[in-house]
Protein backbone atom coordinates (compact mmCIF):
# COMPACT_ATOMS: atom_id res chain seq x y z
CA UNK A 1 0.00 0.00 0.00
CA UNK A 2 1.72 3.19 -1.08
CA UNK A 3 -1.11 5.94 0.24
CA UNK A 4 -3.91 5.39 2.62
CA UNK A 5 -5.99 8.70 3.10
CA UNK A 6 -8.04 9.10 6.56
CA UNK A 7 -11.01 10.71 7.68
CA UNK A 8 -12.58 10.40 10.98
CA UNK A 9 -15.40 8.78 10.61
CA UNK A 10 -16.31 6.92 14.34
CA UNK A 11 -16.35 3.04 14.49
CA UNK A 12 -17.28 0.67 17.63
CA UNK A 13 -16.45 -2.27 16.32
CA UNK A 14 -13.58 -1.84 14.13
CA UNK A 15 -10.25 -0.03 14.30
CA UNK A 16 -7.97 0.41 11.23
CA UNK A 17 -5.10 0.59 13.07
CA UNK A 18 -2.78 -2.41 11.88
CA UNK A 19 -4.36 -1.41 8.45
CA UNK A 20 -3.09 2.40 8.30
CA UNK A 21 0.31 1.82 9.73
CA UNK A 22 1.26 -0.57 7.11
CA UNK A 23 0.97 1.56 4.56
CA UNK A 24 3.90 3.53 3.31
CA UNK A 25 2.84 7.38 3.00
CA UNK A 26 0.10 7.62 6.04
CA UNK A 27 -2.37 10.84 5.22
CA UNK A 28 -4.49 12.32 7.92
CA UNK A 29 -6.31 15.86 8.04
CA UNK A 30 -6.70 18.70 10.19
CA UNK A 31 -6.97 17.52 13.84
CA UNK A 32 -6.79 13.96 13.42
CA UNK A 33 -4.27 12.72 15.56
CA UNK A 34 -2.96 9.43 15.81
CA UNK A 35 -4.67 6.45 18.20
CA UNK A 36 -7.90 7.52 17.05
CA UNK A 37 -8.83 4.54 15.18
CA UNK A 38 -6.81 5.32 11.83
CA UNK A 39 -3.26 4.12 13.02
CA UNK A 40 -1.12 4.88 15.73
CA UNK A 41 2.27 5.81 13.72
CA UNK A 42 2.59 9.79 13.21
CA UNK A 43 1.13 11.10 10.13
CA UNK A 44 3.13 11.47 6.54
CA UNK A 45 1.14 14.08 5.87
CA UNK A 46 -1.12 16.03 7.92
CA UNK A 47 -3.27 17.98 5.57
CA UNK A 48 -4.83 21.12 6.61
CA UNK A 49 -6.97 23.62 5.60
CA UNK A 50 -6.83 27.29 4.68
CA UNK A 51 -7.57 28.44 8.65
CA UNK A 52 -5.79 25.78 10.45
CA UNK A 53 -2.54 26.41 7.92
CA UNK A 54 -3.14 30.36 8.89
CA UNK A 55 -3.81 30.20 12.89
CA UNK A 56 -0.73 27.56 12.77
CA UNK A 57 1.60 30.57 10.68
CA UNK A 58 0.55 33.09 12.60
CA UNK A 59 1.44 31.40 16.53
CA UNK A 60 -2.02 32.18 17.82
CA UNK A 61 -2.24 31.15 20.99
CA UNK A 62 -3.69 28.20 22.51
CA UNK A 63 -6.62 30.17 24.02
CA UNK A 64 -7.19 31.36 20.60
CA UNK A 65 -7.34 28.16 19.30
CA UNK A 66 -10.14 27.59 22.04
CA UNK A 67 -12.19 30.03 20.90
CA UNK A 68 -12.55 29.37 17.53
CA UNK A 69 -12.68 25.47 17.58
CA UNK A 70 -14.25 24.91 20.77
CA UNK A 71 -17.28 26.99 20.13
CA UNK A 72 -17.68 27.05 16.55
CA UNK A 73 -16.43 23.29 15.31
CA UNK A 74 -17.64 21.86 18.83
CA UNK A 75 -14.03 20.15 19.50
CA UNK A 76 -12.99 19.67 23.12
CA UNK A 77 -10.08 21.64 24.60
CA UNK A 78 -8.59 18.10 25.22
CA UNK A 79 -8.37 17.60 21.98
CA UNK A 80 -6.85 21.11 20.69
CA UNK A 81 -3.94 20.62 23.04
CA UNK A 82 -3.59 17.14 22.19
CA UNK A 83 -3.11 18.22 18.64
CA UNK A 84 -0.97 21.53 19.38
CA UNK A 85 1.63 18.91 20.62
CA UNK A 86 1.55 16.70 18.68
CA UNK A 87 2.67 19.05 15.81
CA UNK A 88 5.46 20.71 18.13
CA UNK A 89 6.59 16.81 19.47
CA UNK A 90 5.76 14.86 16.39
CA UNK A 91 6.35 17.32 13.69
CA UNK A 92 4.64 15.93 11.05
CA UNK A 93 5.04 17.40 7.06
CA UNK A 94 2.13 19.85 6.82
CA UNK A 95 0.45 20.55 3.43
CA UNK A 96 -2.04 22.70 2.52
CA UNK A 97 -3.61 22.84 -0.78
CA UNK A 98 -4.82 26.18 -1.80
CA UNK A 99 -8.54 26.01 -2.39
CA UNK A 100 -8.30 22.40 -1.18
CA UNK A 101 -6.84 21.59 -4.79
CA UNK A 102 -10.87 22.17 -6.07
CA UNK A 103 -9.77 22.48 -9.64
CA UNK A 104 -7.39 20.22 -9.79
CA UNK A 105 -9.94 17.78 -9.05
CA UNK A 106 -12.33 19.44 -11.45
CA UNK A 107 -10.04 18.80 -14.12
CA UNK A 108 -9.27 15.27 -13.22
CA UNK A 109 -13.13 14.68 -13.47
CA UNK A 110 -13.13 15.89 -17.31
CA UNK A 111 -10.05 14.09 -17.92
CA UNK A 112 -11.68 11.22 -17.57
CA UNK A 113 -14.81 11.62 -18.36
CA UNK A 114 -16.45 10.93 -14.99
CA UNK A 115 -20.13 13.16 -15.14
CA UNK A 116 -20.72 14.64 -11.67
CA UNK A 117 -21.85 18.20 -10.82
CA UNK A 118 -18.40 18.92 -9.70
CA UNK A 119 -17.88 18.92 -13.43
CA UNK A 120 -19.78 22.06 -14.48
CA UNK A 121 -20.75 23.80 -11.23
CA UNK A 122 -18.33 25.18 -8.78
CA UNK A 123 -18.35 24.52 -4.96
CA UNK A 124 -15.09 24.50 -2.84
CA UNK A 125 -13.62 20.63 -2.13
CA UNK A 126 -13.78 19.89 1.22
CA UNK A 127 -9.70 19.19 2.53
CA UNK A 128 -10.18 15.47 3.37
CA UNK A 129 -10.39 15.14 -0.68
CA UNK A 130 -7.52 17.44 -1.33
CA UNK A 131 -5.06 14.85 -1.21
CA UNK A 132 -6.91 12.13 -2.83
CA UNK A 133 -6.99 14.56 -6.00
CA UNK A 134 -3.20 15.28 -5.65
CA UNK A 135 -2.17 11.73 -5.85
CA UNK A 136 -4.60 10.66 -8.70
CA UNK A 137 -3.01 13.64 -10.57
CA UNK A 138 0.45 11.97 -10.22
CA UNK A 139 -0.92 8.88 -11.17
CA UNK A 140 -1.48 6.99 -8.04
CA UNK A 141 -4.28 5.16 -6.60
CA UNK A 142 -4.79 6.04 -3.14
CA UNK A 143 -6.98 4.02 -0.42
CA UNK A 144 -9.42 5.74 1.39
CA UNK A 145 -10.48 4.58 5.11
CA UNK A 146 -12.94 6.36 7.60
CA UNK A 147 -14.81 8.66 5.14
CA UNK A 148 -18.05 8.87 4.82
CA UNK A 149 -20.48 7.34 1.81
CA UNK A 150 -23.81 8.38 3.20
CA UNK A 151 -24.60 12.04 3.91
CA UNK A 152 -26.19 11.08 6.42
CA UNK A 153 -22.93 9.80 8.72
CA UNK A 154 -21.32 12.96 8.70
CA UNK A 155 -21.96 14.60 11.66
CA UNK A 156 -20.77 12.05 13.43
CA UNK A 157 -17.55 12.02 12.66
CA UNK A 158 -15.21 12.35 16.05
CA UNK A 159 -14.26 15.09 16.42
CA UNK A 160 -15.39 18.26 15.15
CA UNK A 161 -19.26 17.92 15.83
CA UNK A 162 -20.58 21.42 15.16
CA UNK A 163 -18.44 21.10 11.77
CA UNK A 164 -21.35 19.49 9.06
CA UNK A 165 -23.87 22.17 9.69
CA UNK A 166 -20.59 25.27 9.34
CA UNK A 167 -18.43 24.08 6.58
CA UNK A 168 -21.71 23.54 4.08
CA UNK A 169 -21.84 27.04 4.22
CA UNK A 170 -19.15 26.40 1.37
CA UNK A 171 -19.13 22.82 0.62
CA UNK A 172 -21.70 20.63 -0.20
CA UNK A 173 -21.37 16.97 1.49
CA UNK A 174 -23.99 15.30 -0.71
CA UNK A 175 -22.15 15.75 -4.12
CA UNK A 176 -18.93 15.38 -2.37
CA UNK A 177 -19.89 11.61 -0.73
CA UNK A 178 -21.26 10.75 -4.63
CA UNK A 179 -17.58 12.30 -5.68
CA UNK A 180 -15.65 9.47 -3.49
CA UNK A 181 -18.17 6.73 -4.89
CA UNK A 182 -17.68 8.03 -8.26
CA UNK A 183 -14.18 8.11 -7.68
CA UNK A 184 -14.11 4.92 -6.81
CA UNK A 185 -16.02 3.52 -9.47
CA UNK A 186 -13.93 4.39 -12.26
CA UNK A 187 -11.10 2.90 -10.73
CA UNK A 188 -9.21 5.78 -9.32
CA UNK A 189 -9.54 5.24 -5.50
CA UNK A 190 -10.06 2.31 -3.77
CA UNK A 191 -13.15 3.44 -1.08
CA UNK A 192 -14.17 0.07 0.14
CA UNK A 193 -12.96 0.51 3.63
CA UNK A 194 -15.68 3.38 3.56
CA UNK A 195 -18.50 1.41 3.07
CA UNK A 196 -17.39 -1.18 5.97
CA UNK A 197 -20.52 -0.87 8.34
CA UNK A 198 -19.46 -0.96 12.14
CA UNK A 199 -20.64 -3.96 13.21
CA UNK A 200 -18.15 -7.18 14.22
CA UNK A 201 -19.50 -9.17 11.03
CA UNK A 202 -17.19 -7.15 8.84
CA UNK A 203 -20.69 -6.31 6.44
CA UNK A 204 -20.30 -3.82 3.61
CA UNK A 205 -22.79 -1.43 3.11
CA UNK A 206 -24.33 -1.00 -1.09
CA UNK A 207 -22.76 1.98 -1.90
CA UNK A 208 -20.10 0.68 -3.61
CA UNK A 209 -18.31 -3.01 -4.26
CA UNK A 210 -15.04 -3.51 -2.94
CA UNK A 211 -12.18 -4.59 -4.77
CA UNK A 212 -10.49 -7.78 -4.66
CA UNK A 213 -7.44 -5.74 -3.20
CA UNK A 214 -9.26 -4.15 -0.31
CA UNK A 215 -10.92 -7.81 0.95
CA UNK A 216 -7.69 -9.27 1.12
CA UNK A 217 -6.43 -6.72 3.13
CA UNK A 218 -9.49 -7.17 5.49
CA UNK A 219 -8.75 -10.52 5.89
CA UNK A 220 -4.85 -9.66 7.14
CA UNK A 221 -5.45 -6.63 8.97
CA UNK A 222 -9.35 -6.15 10.16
Amino acid sequence: MQVICCGSKPYENINFDALVDDCTNIVRHNMLLPNMGYGKKTATYQVINAHIHSFYNQKISQQEWFDIYCDEYGMTEEHIVNFLNYLRDEDPKLVHFPDNNSALMRGLLNRYEIDHPFRTQWFLLKNGLSFIAQVIAEGVKPYAVGYSLKEEELSKHVFNSKAHTKVNKEHRDDLECQLLIDLHNAGLVDASFCALEDSKDMKFNETIEPTQEALKLMEKYL
